[in-house]
């Protein structure tokens, strides 16, 4: 039995192009240094004294900034090549989180934190792109997945060492969040300069479609908007609740998530070679309860067993969601309009960083510290609801 786990384990990486493999490395290089965005609102109330609301502003300028990038970076990716638009976002966002750690005054922070997440998400809708480019056929999802992984497996690394770094001095995560991102661009320049990546036959013969016209398509930006809405709060009011309530440790805080990104690593790529050919809207919507069930019950025990588990079910419902949503949108695209597609999934996430840490940070300051948990409730129905409607639209094409 066990011999027949590691084979499975094993034959769930097979097949994925040598692209597909090195694009996940640098992916890993760069994520490894991940630790401001976990540890900015910590950051921004314990070293600075901003209150709440305050530090809530300045992480939705991140969110800002990082709208922008979505778009640019689906439409530059289409001009450019994907490869140029993460070479140049990596290495400017690089040099961004360096000066960002240096500024003191709310204004020059929030111009920062614009500028930077400008920069870093760029690379995103870039990156889902190339994956796209590199690996369009059946085994897409897998390649999506082990994008992920590395980015998790860098992310287990990045969040557990930020918060050593965190009880030390916050602005050791800017310096090396800022290296990090230089040694992946570099390291993407190197490896990728020489590629170029032709479109498949089949694709080319697929009629150009516009993604304001796809319904099923833009239901599915509507899902994505509510569950990221509720997913950002890992990066905003989930570690402050954490601390504040339950009296955990920035290391501590940093250990869960570590686990999140474990987790990732190690089921991801066998649980999705097992669901790749199951029904996709099925799959996300059983992650879609994973998620906002683990969310939900955040107040009702702070014990770390019980902390372990919340991390465990929304760990499976990213494992579902993410992946299972980017082949959904791959698969309505072809070579003319793929990175408008993928920069509008990017804008949405985008638009939800803005409103996420707005919306999370204002409850628990006038409603309560419980109440933004309990909301998870409602909106997981509706995005399940709407899950449902897509199926249907889906299944009538």
């Amino acid at each position: 039995m066990i011999e027949h786990a590691i084979k499975s384990y094993k034959d769930s990486f097979s097949g994925l192009p040598k692209d597909i493999w090195l694009l996940s490395l640098i992916m890993f290089l760069n994520r490894m240094g991940t630790m401001v965005l976990f540890f900015l609102g910590l950051y921004l109330i314990e070293v600075h004294n901003y209150d709440e609301t305050k530090a809530g502003y300045i992480i939705m300028t991140f969110g800002v900034g990082s709208l922008f990038a979505s778009y640019l970076g689906g439409e530059l990716a289409g001009k450019f090549g994907a490869v140029r638009v993460q070479i140049a976002g990596l290495l400017l966002s690089g040099i961004s989180f360096i000066v960002f750690g240096q500024m003191d005054s709310f204004l020059m922070i929030g111009v920062m934190a614009f500028v930077t997440a400008l920069t870093a998400d760029i690379v995103r809708p870039a990156n889902i792109t190339l994956i796209a480019e590199i690996c369009p056929g059946r085994n897409n999802t897998r390649a999506f997945s082990l994008n992920r992984l590395a980015i998790n497996l860098g992310m287990a690394i990045g969040p557990f060492f930020g918060g050593m770094l965190a009880e030390v001095n916050y602005h050791l995560l800017f310096y090396v969040d800022g290296a990090t991102c230089l040694i992946a661009g570099t390291a993407l320049i190197f490896i990728f300069r020489k590629r170029k990546f032709i479109p498949h036959e089949e694709e080319t013969k697929v009629i150009k479609k516009s993604p304001y016209r796809d319904i099923p398509f833009l239901v599915m930006l509507v899902v994505m908007f509510l569950f990221a809405i509720s997913f950002f709060q890992l990066f905003s009011t989930w570690p402050v609740y954490l601390k504040k309530i339950y009296t955990y440790s920035e290391f501590s805080i940093g250990v869960f998530m570590a686990i999140n990104a474990l987790l990732v690593v190690i089921i991801e790529m066998p649980f999705v070679m097992w669901l790749e050919n199951k029904n996709i809207t099925r799959v996300l919507i059983t992650g879609a309860v994973f998620t906002f069930a683990g969310l939900f019950i955040l107040p009702f025990n702070g014990a770390a067993w019980f902390i372990i588990l919340i991390v465990l079910l929304f760990s499976l419902g990213e494992i579902m969601v993410f992946p299972f949503a980017s082949t959904f949108i791959s698969r309505r695209t072809n070579n003319n309009n793929r990175g408008k597609y993928f920069g509008l999934f990017t804008l949405t996430f985008a638009f939800a960083m803005i409103l996420a840490p707005l919306y999370g940070f204002h409850v628990m300051e006038y409603l309560g510290n419980d109440v933004v948990w309990y909301f998870m409730l409602p909106i997981g129905i509706a995005a399940t609801l709407l899950l449902m409607l897509n199926g249907r639209l889906a299944s009538r094409e």
